[in-house]
C-alpha cells in the first residue's frame, strides 16, 4: 500500500508505476531474502525519486496542503509491505522524506508480528481508537490479533466512513481527501492478496 505523493499535479510523477519497477528489477536480482528483497526496491524507489527531482518531472516537495502537521513537511511518501515469512505475519513500514528538498535515505521500521493497528491518513484515528470520541462511536470497531478477518475489514471501513462524515471534515482538513468508492483488501498465508470489498467497475476498467 502507498500513501503521500502517489502523482505530481502534472501526473508526469508517478509512483505506482515506479514501485512496479522497482518489484520487478528486484525480481530480476532474486534476492533471496526478504528483508534485502524490501530494500533493494526501496533503493531503486528513491533514485527514481531523485531522478524525478533533478529532471524536473517533480518541481518541489510540497507535503500534504491539508494537513496541519509541521512533520507532513517533511513527508514524500509511506509504503506498507505486509505479508507472511515462514508462516509468521510481518510488516515493513518505508517512509520517504526530505531534508530541505533532498531525499533522505529510506527509513524502514519491521514488526513481525505487527505490533498494532496503523491507520492513515487523519488524526480521526486517534480520536476513534484513543480517546473514544463519541461523535464516532457509530464508526468504531476495536479490534486485536485475535479478532476475525470480517471484524478486520468492519473496523478499517469504520474509519474510513468517519472520515467522510462531516464533523471530522471540521475536525481535520485532510479528510477532505478521503472518500470514494471504500473497497478493502486481505492477505493471508494460504490464500496471499484478494479483495474482500472490490474496486468499483469504474476503477477497474
Amino acid at each position: 500500500a502507498v500513501t503521500g505523493m502517489v502523482f505530481n499535479k502534472g501526473k508526469t510523477f508517478n509512483l505506482l508505476s515506479i514501485t512496479a519497477d522497482a518489484l520487478r528489477a528486484a525480481a530480476d536480482l532474486r534476492v533471496s531474502n526478504l528483508h534485502d528483497f524490501i530494500e533493494q526496491v526501496c533503493g531503486h524507489i528513491k533514485n527514481s525519486i531523485m531522478l524525478a527531482k533533478a529532471d524536473g518531472r517533480i518541481d518541489k516537495f510540497q507535503g500534504n496542503p491539508l494537513s496541519d502537521d509541521p512533520e507532513s513537511e517533511r513527508l514524500i511518501a509511506r509504503m506498507f509491505f505486509v505479508g507472511y515469512r515462514k508462516g509468521k505475519p510481518f510488516l515493513k513500514l518505508v517512509t520517504f522524506s526530505h531534508e530541505n528538498q533532498i531525499v533522505d535515505e529510506p527509513a524502514i521500521i519491521t514488526q513481525t508480528p505487527p505490533a498494532q493497528n496503523i491507520f492513515s491518513g487523519s488524526i480521526i484515528a486517534k480520536l476513534m481508537f484513543q480517546d473514544n470520541d463519541q461523535r464516532f462511536e457509530k464508526y468504531t470497531r476495536h479490534i486485536g490479533l485475535s479478532n476475525s478477518l470480517q471484524e478486520a475489514v468492519e473496523c478499517a471501513s469504520g474509519f474510513i466512513r468517519a472520515c467522510c462524515d462531516p464533523i471530522a471534515h471540521e475536525i481535520d482538513r485532510a479528510c477532505c481527501g478521503i472518500g470514494g468508492h471504500l473497497h478493502v483488501a486481505e492477505i493471508t498465508s494460504t490464500a496471499g492478496f484478494k479483495w474482500r470489498i472490490p474496486p468499483s467497475a469504474i476503477e477497474t476498467a
